[in-house]
């Protein structure tokens, strides 16, 4: 869905600290290099506002900011999240 590359995983220790020190939906839009203009958070988040169910749609963009700084996906409600790749 996007045309920005995968961020390498980050280790643990930096995963919990940036989860840590941001707690705000715009401190991962940020962090995920995602404009902080209102056009540009609007024109991403459209992306994801498409699912009938809203909480959805706000976990699929989430993810996405994850995925764009190199935080590991949550899964949906209700599944088991998948092991951690080791090198």
């Amino acid at each position: 869905m996007s045309e920005i590359p995968d961020a390498p995983l980050l280790d643990p220790e930096t995963v919990a600290r940036i989860e840590r020190e941001n707690s705000t939906v715009g401190q991962y839009e940020r962090l995920a290099g995602i404009g902080q203009s209102h056009a540009e958070r609007l024109a991403f988040w459209l992306k994801y506002g498409k699912h009938p169910d809203g909480s959805e749609s706000i976990r699929l963009a989430m993810n996405e900011c994850r995925r764009r700084i190199g935080l590991p996906q949550r899964p949906p409600p209700g599944t088991k999240a998948k092991p951690r790749r080791t090198k």
